[in-house]
């Protein structure tokens, strides 16, 4: 009879252990947190297209001293049931970097920039779970400079628009800059004519 119970629990720890497996998920980025002396917090909530996201399981958000990630954020529920992420970010200098955010939309498997920045400053905080630190992001189609929700040959003639130096107020530059060299160019427009081809 011992023998039983202690077989059914060996198998129901079993699938506890598994589930849990199975249900973890790989984040987008990764990085080594021991390779770091100091580190800084932030509560963060992030906003698309102006609105608090709904879904934040779809969005994963990483800080960036330049090219090299310094934390990525665990999302968390507040005790009224908010969502928010929790993000340690982590330097080798005790103050004076610049930490920039990236989000990443897991749905479109994309990553997208967010404006805000912040000083690096060791035991600060940024945010807090009842008023966390807001990210701003617009989710837009690559290559869609007028904004309109397509890419077609009117983003071209917005690119060429622009090179010419006649820009409209329409132009999303992000979007524009097909190859993501930070400058628009003919090269961006051609980018367009690929993507309408490819479609």
């Amino acid at each position: 009879m011992n023998r039983t119970r202690y077989k059914s629990l060996a198998l129901i720890l079993l699938c506890f252990f598994m589930t849990g497996i199975l249900q973890a998920q790989e984040q987008h980025w990764q990085y080594n947190p021991y390779a770091f002396e100091y580190d800084m917090t932030a509560y963060v909530t992030l906003k698309v297209n102006n609105a608090i996201v709904s879904n934040p399981e779809n969005y994963e958000i990483a800080a960036f001293c330049g090219t090299t990630c310094r934390g990525v954020a665990k999302l968390m529920t507040a005790d009224d049931g908010a969502k928010y992420y929790y993000l340690r970010i982590r330097s080798k200098k005790a103050s004076g970097e610049k930490i920039k955010f990236c989000v990443y939309n897991c749905a479109n498997d994309a990553e997208i920039w967010a404006e805000k920045t912040v000083k690096f400053v060791s035991q600060s905080a940024v945010g807090y779970p009842s008023n966390p630190f807001v990210l701003q992001i617009v989710e837009y189609k690559n290559g869609d400079a007028n904004g309109d929700g397509e890419v077609n040959i009117s983003d071209v003639v917005e690119i060429v628009n622009y090179i010419l130096g006649n820009p409209s107020e329409n132009l999303n530059e992000m979007a524009a800059d097909v190859n993501g060299d930070g400058n628009i160019t003919t090269a961006d427009a051609v980018g367009v004519v690929n993507i309408i081809m490819n479609e």
